[in-house]
């Protein structure tokens, strides 16, 4: 029975670690069309006017910015008075969470203010997942890959 399944492995870097991704296909199976079922939202964003990648991730616990992106501005960090865990995509499993930053960023005409962990990232600058989703009742369009909100009285779609 598995003969007739094909196994694609790719290698993905994250944060420094590898993850592999395994996909199981049927042999006489149509390869699906990737297009936006399973693109992130990316786009760029000015930090004290020094542009970065931004990816808006619905399937995130947490907003997040870079480490490197904080030493390299000079943010001003606050240390977690008591430390929680995330769970990693990789083989770290659970990775603690000791200092936070509240960020200015702007995406053309938005300009916008988040807290945010300091996390080790490497795939972008900033990362807005479902605390920032939340916080501005976003709605993700996602066929369109678009997220729609309300933000000082003006609707934004990103």
């Amino acid at each position: 029975m598995l003969d007739q399944f094909k196994r694609e492995e790719e290698t993905v870097p994250i944060s420094g670690l590898n993850m592999q991704i395994k996909r199981v296909q049927g042999e006489g199976g149509n390869k699906l069309e990737k297009g936006q079922r399973y693109s992130l939202f990316q786009t760029q964003c000015n930090i004290k006017g020094v542009s970065c990648k931004l990816i808006i991730d619905g399937g995130s616990c947490t907003n997040g910015i870079s480490k490197a992106m904080v030493e390299k501005l000079g943010l001003s960090t606050w240390r977690y008075r008591d430390p929680h865990h995330v769970g990693w995509l990789n083989s770290c499993g659970m990775l603690k969470i000791t200092h936070k930053v509240c960020v200015t960023f702007s995406i053309g005409q938005y300009v916008d203010e988040v807290e945010s962990d300091v996390l080790p990232l490497e795939v972008c600058g900033l990362l807005l997942g479902r605390p920032w989703q939340y916080d501005r009742n976003a709605t993700h369009a996602g066929r369109m890959n678009t997220y729609t909100f309300i933000h000082d009285g003006k609707q934004r779609t990103l």
